[in-house]
């Protein structure tokens, strides 16, 4: 009854559009093998409050992927004055990392390479995101949105902190979070995400935000010069 409850809200909410709204699992489902499809993606993250590493707060992100081990993550790490950026590239099979611009490039053993949080790792079709995004429980259309000039449903589903793991190690989350996904009705690409939930400390409320773009177009990532 309640799965039949939550179907007729959200086609009441979709109304205006004269259509009857998807199955929310299996538009989860039809956006975990999209995603998985894609050969390069372009991304970038907003992190809410409470995120830190090394006690320095973590402020944006922004990445790209070429599939299928090539991958570029920058964070900007501090604020004000301070602000800096880390960055980890793997190209060519190869991962290297320099925790600020002003630094060169060092190559990373595989064992260390593992420890580090990586963009292709994070797109990977069997064991990154796309993996685990099918895996939401209690799955609710919410309604529509527009990103980036695309009609998107807007979904909310609920993940365990097991479901995401392998999708963000080596970082780990500590709960159950709430997932938002904004997906293309046309293409079934999820353009944004959000997570809310302890995602940073166990007794405060935060949130990450994802906006996905320039899927499958080219992208330049080479090794150090």
């Amino acid at each position: 009854m309640a799965r039949v409850l939550a179907l007729a809200l959200a086609a009441a909410a979709v109304a205006a559009c004269g259509e009857i709204p998807p199955d929310p699992h299996q538009l989860l489902i039809d956006a975990g093998a999209k995603l998985g499809s894609i050969r390069t993606v372009a991304f970038d993250v907003t992190f809410g409050s409470g995120a830190t590493i090394l006690g320095q707060p973590l402020a944006l992100a922004r990445g790209k992927v070429r599939r299928p081990a090539d991958g570029d993550l920058e964070v900007d790490i501090g604020q004000g004055g301070s602000l800096y950026v880390a960055e980890v590239l793997a190209v060519q099979g190869r991962v290297y990392f320099r925790p600020t611009q002003f630094l060169a490039f060092t190559q990373l053993s595989p064992p260390t390479a593992a420890q580090y949080p990586e963009a292709a790792r994070l797109f990977d079709p069997k064991t990154g995101v796309p993996a685990d995004i099918p895996k939401g429980k209690d799955a609710k259309l919410e309604g529509s949105e527009s990103v980036d000039g695309h009609d998107c449903y807007r979904l909310v589903a609920t993940y365990t902190a097991a479901t995401l793991g392998s999708a963000f190690q080596p970082l780990t989350l500590p709960d159950t979070v709430r997932a938002t996904f904004w997906i293309d009705r046309q293409s079934r690409l999820p353009r944004r995400a959000r997570l809310e939930g302890h995602l940073y400390q166990p007794a405060r409320n935060s949130f990450l935000d994802v906006h996905l773009h320039d899927f499958d177009r080219p992208v330049d990532i080479r090794p150090p010069a």
